[in-house]
């Protein structure tokens, strides 16, 4: 009767082990976001005991997982959106994109132009014709004004017409533009103005490939 009695009672913790494993293998399984929270949460709760380095590396951390929450959260969004919103925003992600690409390849003209000594912005440069490539056959020239007053340049070769507008005074620019082959080594005049008119001229030379600026001083 005892091993009856023994059996029974380890048949009886085998179905209750037996249950509780089925009950977790029944529990829902947590999400990405639920984890990337529970991480979040639990560096939150060291904080208060933390200095100095340690501290500054928490709060990043817990920037750094909150972002990544946001981002699953959208991506997971995105999964239930319709066609029409979807077509809405990718049509607006692409053009985002675009302008994106558009302001770095301006940062980088701009960049190159080594604009100094004048006010962000100030300076016009329709970008006629002006290129930093060594494909084309240019003319590389750094323009510094020395007049009292804000100065055109410009010039007539190939049809350019404007190259930079609105330099100030004491300010300089560096210009490269490019002209058709029939041009190398042909000279090409480059003429400042200001409202009184014009206030000195420069002839370079077209060359192929990058070169050495021509330095040019405007005086009046």
């Amino acid at each position: 009767m005892r091993m009856l009695r023994i059996i029974a009672i380890l048949a009886t913790l085998i179905g209750m082990i037996a249950g509780s494993s089925s009950a977790e293998d029944k529990a829902p399984k947590k999400t990405k976001v639920e984890n990337l929270e529970e991480r979040i949460e639990k560096i939150k709760t060291s904080i208060p005991s933390l200095a100095g380095k340690d501290l500054v590396d928490a709060l990043s951390a817990v920037n750094a997982l909150s972002a990544q929450v946001v981002a699953e959260k959208l991506k997971e969004a995105r999964k239930h959106e319709d066609s029409s919103v979807r077509d809405a925003r990718r049509a607006r992600e692409k053009k985002e994109k675009q302008e994106a690409e558009r302001q770095k390849k301006l940062a980088d003209f701009y960049r190159k132009l080594n604009i100094r000594g004048c006010p962000t912005g100030s300076v016009v440069v329709p970008g006629n014709g002006i290129y930093f490539s060594g494909l084309f056959y240019t003319a590389t020239v750094d323009i510094s004004n020395k007049t009292a007053g804000p100065v055109t340049i410009s010039t007539q070769a190939g049809g350019i017409g404007l190259l930079a507008g609105n330099l100030c005074t004491n300010g300089s620019i560096t210009l490269s533009f490019a002209l058709p082959v029939n041009w190398i080594n042909m000279p090409v005049m480059l003429v400042a103005t200001n409202a009184s008119g014009s206030v000195g001229s420069i002839t370079i030379t077209i060359v192929r490939g990058p070169t050495n600026p021509a330095l040019w001083e405007i005086k009046k």
